[in-house]
Order: C-alpha cells, then sequence, then structure tokens
C-alpha cells in the first residue's frame, strides 16, 4: 500500500486485461476529521473497538462459510476475505491500519424500530451492525464528509433491515465498502444516492448463505464533467430460494464517465435461487462521444435450478418527450431538468429523510 495507494472493486474472474476492469486503483485522500455521531434508543447496544476486534467478531459470525482459497476456476481475490465487501481486502487492510472511527450497533433479537435510526459519519469511519433474530430498522447514513464509509451488517435469521447512504454535495473523493451476511428468511434493502464528489469508489459485496433470503438494491449517480465512478456489485447465493435484485440508475453529463462491475454468484446447493440485475444509464448530453461507459454483467453459475438475469439500456433524453413537456408550458432546460431528476428521484424517495431528498433537488437544480 505504497503512498496510500489501494486495490480495490475486484472481478471474481479475470477478463482481458487490456480493457483495465479486472479492478481499480484508488489513492486514499482525507478531507475531514474521523467522527461516527448517532442518537439510538437506549434497546440498542454499541461498542467502540478497533477495526481488528471489530471484524474478527464479524468473522466468527459468518463462520459458517469458511475463508475460500479457490473456487470452481474463479480468481481468490475477494475470497481472501472471511466476511467479504465489495472492495476487497486491500481496504480492510488500510482502514486497520488507518485508525479510522469504529463501532459496533448491536440491534437485538425481536427489537421493532418504528422511527429511522440517523448516523452521521466524518472522515474515515466503519459501522459494524448486528441485527438479532426477527428484529427490523431502518438505518440512514448521511456520508456528507465522509472520505471512506466502510459498512459490514451481519443479519440473523427473519430480519429485516432497510440501509440508505446519502452522498450530495461534497466534491472530495468519497469511497464506500458494503458487505453483509444474510441468513434463513432475512431480509436486506440498501439504497444508494451517491453525487457530488469528483470521484467514487462504491464496492457492495453480500453473501446470502441463509435459505429464502432477500436483498434488493438501489443506486442512483450522477457524473459530469472530470467526474468518475467506479462501482462494483457481487452477490454470492449460497441458500436455497434466496432473491436479489439491484437497480443502478445513473445520468452521464459531458465529459462524465462510470464503470460498473456486476455479478450474480449463484454456488452449488443455491436450488430455487434468483437474481436479478438491472441497469439504465441516461444520457443527457450535448457533445458526441463526451462520456465513458463501462458495464461488466456476469453470472457465475455451479447449479441448474437457478434463474438469473441481467439487463442494461442507454440512451439519450427523447427529443419527442421534451417536445411534449414543451407544448405543456415547460422550457427546454425544465423539461430536461426534470427527466433527470425523475430519473435519480425515484431511488432518492426512497431514503426515509426529507432533508436528504430536497438535497438531491437542490443539487440537481444546480447542475443542470
Amino acid at each position: 500500500m505504497a503512498n496510500n495507494i489501494i486495490k480495490v472493486n475486484h472481478l471474481p474472474v479475470l477478463t482481458w486485461n487490456r480493457l483495465k476492469i479486472n479492478s481499480s486503483e484508488a489513492y486514499i485522500s482525507k478531507t475531514s476529521e474521523n467522527s461516527i455521531e448517532y442518537d439510538l434508543p437506549a434497546s440498542i447496544r454499541t461498542d467502540s473497538v478497533d477495526f481488528i476486534t471489530a471484524l474478527s467478531e464479524f468473522e466468527a459470525l459468518s463462520g459458517s462459510v469458511r475463508r475460500e482459497s479457490f473456487v470452481s476456476g474463479k480468481v481468490p481475490i475477494y475470497n481472501e476475505q472471511a466476511f467479504i465487501t465489495g472492495m476487497g481486502k486491500e481496504a480492510d487492510d488500510y482502514l486497520a491500519s488507518s485508525g479510522a472511527d469504529i463501532v459496533i450497533i448491536d440491534i437485538p433479537a425481536e427489537v421493532n424500530l418504528s422511527e429511522p435510526l440517523k448516523i452521521n459519519v466524518s472522515g474515515e469511519s466503519s459501522l459494524f451492525i448486528k441485527s438479532g433474530a426477527g428484529s427490523a430498522a431502518n438505518i440512514v447514513i448521511d456520508a456528507e464528509k465522509a472520505d471512506f464509509l466502510s459498512v459490514r451488517i451481519f443479519l440473523n435469521s427473519g430480519s429485516q433491515i432497510n440501509i440508505s447512504v446519502s452522498r450530495v454535495n461534497n466534491k472530495a473523493q468519497f469511497m464506500t465498502d458494503f458487505g453483509a451476511y444474510l441468513q434463513d428468511s432475512a431480509s436486506l434493502e440498501l439504497y444508494s444516492v451517491l453525487l457530488g464528489a469528483e470521484k467514487i469508489y462504491c464496492g457492495i459485496g453480500i453473501d446470502m448463505t441463509g435459505d429464502n433470503s432477500r436483498f434488493k438494491s438501489e443506486l442512483a449517480y450522477l457524473r459530469g464533467s472530470g467526474e468518475d465512478e467506479d462501482i462494483n456489485y457481487n452477490i454470492i447465493h449460497r441458500g436455497r430460494n434466496t432473491e436479489s435484485e439491484f437497480n443502478v440508475r445513473g445520468v452521464l453529463l459531458d465529459g462524465g464517465s462510470k464503470t460498473l462491475r456486476d455479478t450474480i454468484d449463484f454456488r452449488r446447493g443455491a436450488s430455487g435461487a434468483r437474481g436479478n440485475e438491472q441497469e439504465n444509464v441516461l444520457l443527457a448530453t450535448e457533445k458526441e462521444n463526451s462520456v465513458f461507459n463501462k458495464s461488466v454483467p456476469l453470472i457465475l453459475c455451479e447449479e441448474e435450478d437457478v434463474d438469473g438475469r441481467h439487463g442494461a439500456s442507454i440512451g439519450r433524453i427523447d427529443p419527442k418527450t421534451t417536445l411534449y413537456m414543451e407544448s405543456r408550458g415547460f422550457t427546454p432546460e425544465e423539461a430536461r431538468r426534470l427527466l433527470i431528476h425523475g430519473h435519480i428521484g425515484s431511488v432518492a424517495r426512497s431514503i426515509p429523510d426529507k432533508d436528504i431528498y430536497k438535497a438531491v433537488e437542490k443539487y440537481i437544480e444546480a447542475r443542470i
């Protein structure tokens, strides 16, 4: 990790290296002091420990799945982690040595929280979240001042957790690394609105070990001149009748760039599993050939009785649509802004925080 440069967002299998999409190199950039601020109900237990201690505890929780050195010809890069994340082991190694703020949040069994839990993170922060059997919670993470956010969550049987991550106005580089293990009948939903920063790295790694577990993710981004987003999504289906859904909604303005690696990995024994990934890219550009858009959809399969699907669409704003809107009294600029807002706003509306949604609205109005 010389000069704080780490390799992140590895594909689980290698492709032609000339395309330079097997992984990314990220230069660590720190702009804010580390802090994790929250006001949680008395029923929620918290503990502040060092990164190695927290990671060891969560690796023990996921002990039913051993660290893998070789799996059906796959490159054992992300499998070096006993508790996987989207970015990979070098991100863990960096956080272990960086002095990032760490907190373990323990939601007891059968606790059902009616109000969202709001957490504000700054600098380099790592959240370890445990949800007890049958618990339910809605967690909103404001990462406006964050440089590097790492989140791991272990969902016990029957627990239901929704997590939202937002970054809107801050121009500094942002890295977010997410990992989760789902036990029997657990349900996890993840909503991410990642805007503002000139460079964004986003890793999402999910291990669905339990039968009948469910995962859904919605991610929105907007990239313009000099802005780049690097996304790695890797979901492993191990349990029977597991279900995953990943939707990416992005807008590319002139000069913007984005790389998306998305993998659905059906392991032996995951009979009846279903995985679906959909990407929708809106080109709100005025110049020809002014954006870079790379997508790497993968389906890896060791089981016959599974259903895996990928879908992708990319296109410019339809002139007929804008013409119709102009006939209803909108200016061309207003019509364009509404279409872009509708593209991103569908994800932002899923975050249970009105202030975040208003911030997204203001951001789009200022950019378009």
